[in-house]
């Protein structure tokens, strides 16, 4: 077997986190008041447990009119939380190129990193365009690895969209019908991380899911769909970590 150059180091290996955070008009009030506040208490958690042979990176992609880079993926202490203010549209599809650009990047997330987390929030059905992205980034490339979670914040009009993102990830629809629920969705995933940080050889150890604030990603008939909606490939993804060159 060729010997590849970085292959074996003595480095930390990363372990990287990414939110995808719908901050558009809809989110504005006790939403990203909480929302922000949830995010915080996240990173102190992560800034704690990051150490030894996992460091946890940490990155945050924003979306309203347009999408954004908030916190390009950096080693969490480097972190430095500026809050959110919600207004304007919600453009769902840039957030997803970005994404998915950062994702088959190999200089940002090299092969050797354990499998990245992306963590999708909203509270409402996006602006038109999402469906390509949306299936690039669960069936194609690096990112079918993704290690995806999603929140859905108030009703469940865009249930069928967050669901989409789920496909062949193994994870519920979290769902929340207020602003406690948006923190307790951020603790679930705090602990996950944490988890899998501390047993980096166990990338599926996770604490429990309260079942009735989720939705089956198996089941997608039991919501409300939408009309919009894009019938979506079923994906199978293995649990090994990172990945490798081709």
């Amino acid at each position: 077997m060729a010997f590849k150059a970085g292959e074996y180091t003595d480095e930390a290996k990363a372990l990287p986190v990414i939110l995808l955070l719908d901050i558009s008009g809809s989110m504005s009030g006790s939403k990203i008041t909480t929302l922000n506040q949830a995010v915080r208490t996240m990173l102190e958690e992560f800034k704690r447990i990051s150490s030894g042979e996992t460091q946890i990176r940490f990155g945050v992609i924003t979306f309203e009119s347009e999408a954004r880079v908030h916190i390009p993926l950096q080693n969490v202490e480097n972190v430095s939380w500026r809050d959110l203010h919600a207004g304007g549209g919600t453009n769902l599809m840039d957030a997803l190129v970005l994404v998915k650009n950062l994702y088959e990047d190999r200089n940002v997330i090299p092969s050797r990193s354990y499998r990245p987390t992306v963590i999708l929030v909203s509270d409402g059905m996006p602006d038109s365009g999402w469906e390509d992205p949306m299936k690039a980034f669960i069936t194609t490339g690096r990112s079918i690895k993704a290690n995806r979670m999603s929140m859905l914040i108030g009703d469940n009009s865009a249930a069928q969209v967050m669901l989409q993102f789920l496909q062949g990830s193994g994870n519920p629809l979290f769902f929340a019908r207020d602003a406690g629920d948006i923190s307790k969705f951020f603790q679930y995933v705090t602990e996950t991380t944490t988890a899998q940080a501390k047993n980096p050889d166990d990338p599926v150890a996770s604490p429990t899911y309260d079942p009735e604030n989720t939705i089956a990603a198996t089941a997608p008939t039991e919501v409300a769909t939408a009309s919009t909606a894009t019938p979506m490939a079923t994906v199978t993804v293995n649990n090994d970590e990172g990945d490798e060159d081709e």
